[in-house]
């Protein structure tokens, strides 16, 4: 598994906010995503990380930070 956060810097839709607006689990490369929205306390289900940033990464108004050394992307540090 490989945890994540999405970091947003615009808010378009009023909903979600900016800052670290979600925490996630990929339970496998290319697997299934559950997330965790911090401002509503909701939960979600993906089948894939590619569907949960073409949803919440949009326009370049977000970005997916991986958690864990080892899915850091090259460089070895995590991104946040």
């Amino acid at each position: 598994m490989r945890r994540f956060v999405i970091e947003r810097t615009v808010d378009v839709t009023g909903i979600s906010g900016t800052g670290l607006i979600l925490s996630g689990v990929e339970w496998t490369a290319d697997g299934p995503c559950d997330v965790y929205w911090h401002r509503t306390k909701t939960t979600g289900q993906y089948p894939s990380l590619a569907c949960v940033e073409s949803t919440h990464c949009y326009a370049s108004n977000a970005r997916v930070v991986w958690l864990d050394q080892e899915h850091a992307p090259q460089g070895g540090e995590p991104t946040l």
